[in-house]
């Protein structure tokens, strides 16, 4: 690919830590996720990714993410320093986590993750296996609109109500085509998408964490009609809301049986190369490697 050497990352910091649920929010530095036990959900603006044990997953910087609760998990996340001249950063596409795509590839991104003299060259070997394919990115100049961040501060804590472009324009004393486009144009996404995709995150929270009617999850998250509602919300996570409670509330279940220690399947990802300081620190999670 064309952008492809041009990214010249390397890894500054790598821990251990649980994920818990967060709204959406701008990823800072890029990250490699890799799944010790339990399981992560994520929502992007792009797709929704479930991450079980073994799977590894990037995210980018300046990427907007959000995690859902997803009950006991430990992750390995190796971290590039943060970009401090505010270039152009470069993005990496990934359908899919790494396990599903490449088993082979899997396995030298594994080892690089768990063997702390080889994690330098992750991203290189990441781009030789072309697993992730880099593009330009839109880059946030924080002088071109001084009311956009505003406007999504708003979203998150009125999402409940009626939002319009009208509604926004007055509350923010400006029109509405110049409001969506300079929103757009700043963050590289539309206010009515930004404000549906905040909508489904906390619909499918209130999903797995009460027994409300769906028809009232709906009302409570701002979607004007059940219809609207199971429509944007399959079209998200590729099921309809009740059967997505129905599926988590099944794997609450797995995750309560499954052994929370992976040692055995590091090694077996790893062929059997593991550092054995690393293992002893992988017991006392979370912690930083590199401290």
């Amino acid at each position: 690919m064309r952008h492809q050497q041009q990214v010249k990352k390397d890894i500054d910091s790598l821990k251990i830590t649980k994920i818990k649920e967060t709204g959406f929010h701008f990823n800072k530095t890029l990250k490699i996720l890799f799944v010790l036990f339990g399981r992560v959900e994520l929502i992007t603006l792009d797709q929704y990714v479930v991450l079980n044990i073994g799977d590894v997953y990037v995210l980018n910087e300046n990427e907007l993410v959000s995690f859902l609760s997803s009950g006991s998990n430990s992750v390995l996340i190796a971290q590039s320093p943060p970009n401090t001249k505010g270039k152009d950063c470069y993005r990496f596409k990934q359908i899919h986590p790494l396990s599903v795509v490449d088993k082979k590839a899997h396995e030298e991104v594994v080892k690089g993750l768990v063997l702390p003299k080889n994690h330098q060259s992750l991203v290189a070997i990441m781009l030789r296996h072309q697993i992730l394919f880099s593009e330009k990115s839109l880059s946030k100049k924080t002088t071109e609109c001084s009311k956009c961040e505003d406007v999504l501060d708003y979203i998150n804590k009125h999402y409940t109500t009626d939002i319009s472009l009208k509604h926004l324009a007055e509350h923010f004393i400006t029109d509405k085509y110049i409001i969506s486009h300079k929103f757009r144009k700043y963050f590289g996404f539309s206010i009515y998408h930004y404000l549906k995709e905040v909508r489904l995150f906390h619909s499918a929270c209130q999903l797995k964490s009460s027994t409300d009617k769906i028809m009232d999850v709906a009302l409570d998250n701002g979607f004007p009609s059940l219809r609207a509602f199971n429509q944007s919300f399959k079209e998200k996570f590729g099921l309809p809301p009740l059967t997505f409670r129905k599926k988590d509330k099944m794997n609450q279940v797995m995750d309560e049986q499954e052994d929370p220690v992976l040692f055995f399947q590091i090694e077996q990802l790893t062929a059997g190369i593991i550092d054995q300081h690393l293992l002893e620190k992988i017991k006392e999670q979370p912690y930083d490697l590199f401290g």
